[in-house]
């Protein structure tokens, strides 16, 4: 039977984009689970491994071609202010 961290699992592969020219292909990753990562391959040879960006302090919660050489990220980071506690949404292109 699953348990709930297997509910709660990150998908190994989402959010998957096609830059404009069709050169690449931009997805959210997590290898554990658990990480979110941002994975962009070379289609002219997908056998090779795809260039990674991580983050420690953010949580990539989007990502798509803006031109070909541009991505668009949607990140959320924990923030702390006096007693006040939440989230903050940033785009970064």
């Amino acid at each position: 039977l699953p348990t709930a961290a297997d509910f709660a699992r990150r998908p190994a592969i989402g959010d998957v984009s096609v830059s404009p020219d069709g050169k690449h292909l931009v997805a959210l990753t997590s290898a554990d689970g658990q990480n979110v990562t941002i994975s962009v391959w070379n289609t002219d040879d997908l056998t090779k491994p795809p260039f990674v960006i991580g983050s420690t302090r953010q949580e990539f919660l989007g990502v798509s071609f803006v031109k070909n050489d541009r991505l668009l990220v949607v990140a959320q980071q924990l923030y702390t202010y006096g007693t006040t506690k939440g989230h903050l949404i940033k785009a970064y292109v």
